[in-house]
């Protein structure tokens, strides 16, 4: 049965396996960079790539809503069968991802002096070899925040192979390209400028970052077009439409659910895109009578206001007909809702990345050999954390399914136990992945810090507590990454911002400020990010079993799925459902 499927290891490993390559290709690409500087450039350059990447990565890393957060609405969609929706999302993803990587340009470019020199206090050699490598990552941040809701479709649409694909092909790609210049033609051309070898180095390191973000947009595009959900099995073409490929603007119908409704039933996907709409709109019911055995349509309670009209080759209007109306103006309704939920994730996911920033800038105040050091820690506590969230990618995107179909009453009870079920298999793996990564930081200690650099004074600030602080941190960190992804999950995107505000300002910023005034050392600054970690973890669990599971295939504002036809409640006192086309039981 499609349920029990659903929360299967087979499932969830077929959504897990790839999503880990697919989180743990960017960061591991960065780990391989830091070996590679650390080996074979002088300390500055790896001082300055730890300062760039955090300074200008951290844009994009707050607009992480653009991959999980899509994600989310966009499974959720899919597994209602609710193509219009479906269109909704995609459509702002793709043009917010747009406008913000234009207004990212100028903001970082201004930026660089003041930070660099101000805030972060670095060295002046390290300023130096970072002032190309700032530009260059710059431009390509425009292009990573399409890269980030591209991969959000994607994975919604449950392509996870498909996104893994392009994204590990693309860093193995600037993996080895990175090697190439660094070994190559990097230590060439810093003889040919004056011995500059640290700002030649990220220079050519910052062309094949660039060069490889552009080919992967350009890959992941053509999947979105190419491949849409699985539950289309092939017969909609939406995607299309919304990226005016139709050449008309045209809509190909297709039947709303797989089998169960009337025999001539269609839904045109989308209308008026031409004219820049922001909402998919043109769902129409043909008027016909449901055949015996099949599960009628559920009206919103906009569609009860309106009055039904029946017989008389009339359709019957639903609520994302009626969305679509206000598609012309620049924030309808969807709009509002997209940026609502982004505003809190934004503001979620800068409070997070402060936290890294902050660490920055109290390691940076340490010497440029703890700067480096600090890079490594950084580099792995990323790795781990990206590699254990495909996990957390599993029970979005199944979850999301799960959730679309306990809103059918029949299958309310059987999707929540398998909910459930799914939740504590992923949450399991992702703890057990973390204590396997701690026990492999502590057994290989000496043999990794050599690889990542050959300074005896970054290995010696290593060897003083925080790698030590890394390996201990890994168990928790890798529950806590499953749990935080799960709950994208549950859609409850104000209760996660309020989650990590206060954990910064209750424990973070006050140990933090102990390390600066009292106990300066690089792993007082990874305690503080534990710590937070922790507070993280507490809040995450008492949303998802506490107030998300209870509830769960509720509508936000608590009401439950209805068990009555045309958007009656049969005596019943629950409110009524919203206006997404419920999959057939």
């Amino acid at each position: 049965m499609e349920v029990e499927k659903l929360s299967s290891i087979k499932a969830i490993a077929g959504v897990a396996l790839p999503a880990v390559v697919l989180n743990a290709a960017p960061p591991i690409t960065a780990a391989v960079q830091t070996a590679l500087l650390g080996n074979h450039a002088p300390t500055a350059a790896l001082a300055a790539y730890a300062a760039v990447s955090t300074a200008v990565g951290f844009l994009a890393r707050v607009c992480n809503f653009l991959v999980d957060g899509v994600s989310s609405k966009v499974g959720r969609s899919a597994g209602a069968r609710d193509w219009p929706s479906l269109a909704t999302h995609v459509q702002l993803s793709m043009r917010w991802s747009a406008m913000l990587g234009a207004a990212a340009v100028p903001l970082l470019l201004a930026a660089r002096h003041p930070l660099c020199s101000s805030v972060l206090g670095l060295p002046a050699e390290v300023q130096e070899a970072a002032a190309p490598y700032w530009v260059l990552r710059t431009w390509a941040t425009p292009v990573q925040l399409l890269n980030m809701a591209a991969a959000g479709v994607l994975q919604g649409f449950s392509r996870v192979r498909v996104n893994a694909l392009l994204t590990s092909c693309a860093a193995v790609l600037e993996m080895l390209g990175s090697a190439a210049v660094l070994l190559h033609w990097g230590s060439a051309a810093g003889q040919q400028l004056g011995g500059d070898s640290s700002a030649a180095s990220l220079r050519a390191l910052g062309w094949v970052t660039l060069g490889c973000q552009a080919l992967l947009a350009a890959s992941s595009l053509g999947c979105i077009v190419a491949l849409p959900p699985p539950e289309a099995k092939g017969r909609v073409h939406l995607l299309q439409e919304v990226f005016g490929l139709n050449g008309g603007g045209s809509s190909g119908g297709v039947g709303d659910s797989d089998g169960g409704g009337a025999a001539d039933q269609r839904q045109p996907l989308l209308d008026d895109l031409g004219h820049g709409s922001a909402a998919a709109s043109g769902l129409e019911l043909a008027p016909s009578s449901p055949q015996a055995g099949a599960e009628p349509h559920r009206r919103s309670a906009a569609e009860q206001q309106q009055g039904s009209r029946a017989g008389g080759g009339q359709c019957v209007q639903t609520g994302s007909q009626q969305r679509g109306r206000s598609a012309g103006a620049l924030f309808d309704d969807a709009t509002k809702e997209f940026l609502r939920d982004g505003a809190n994730m934004f503001i979620r996911s800068m409070t997070l990345q402060l936290t890294f920033f902050m660490a920055l800038a109290a390691a940076s105040r340490l010497g440029t050999a703890s700067l480096a050091a600090h890079s490594i820690v950084g580099q792995l506590w990323v790795v781990v954390s990206y590699a254990v969230d495909g996990f957390a990618a599993a029970g979005i995107v199944l979850g999301s399914r799960l959730f679309a179909l306990a809103r059918t009453p029949e299958l309310h009870e059987e999707a929540k136990r398998h909910m459930y079920r799914l939740t504590s298999r992923v949450l399991l793996a992702g703890a057990a992945s973390g204590l396997a990564a701690g026990l492999a930081f502590l057994a290989a200690r000496d043999g990794m810090v050599s690889l990542f650099s050959s300074d005896p004074e970054v290995a010696a600030v290593l060897h003083k507590g925080a790698w030590m602080v890394l390996a201990a941190a890994q168990p928790l960190n890798g529950l806590l990454f499953v749990a935080d992804g799960l709950m994208y999950a549950t859609q409850q995107f104000r209760f996660v911002r309020n989650n990590m505000l206060s954990g910064f300002l209750a424990l973070f910023c006050p140990l933090l400020a102990v390390e600066i005034w009292a106990m300066p050392g690089l792993a007082a600054i990874w305690l503080a990010k534990a710590a937070l970690n922790v507070w993280r973890l507490g809040g995450a669990m008492y949303l998802i079993f506490w107030l998300f599971m209870p509830r769960f295939g509720q509508e936000p504002g608590g009401t439950e799925p209805a068990d009555a036809v045309d958007g009656s409640s049969g005596g019943s006192d629950r409110g009524p459902v919203a206006d997404d086309v419920l999959p057939a039981a």
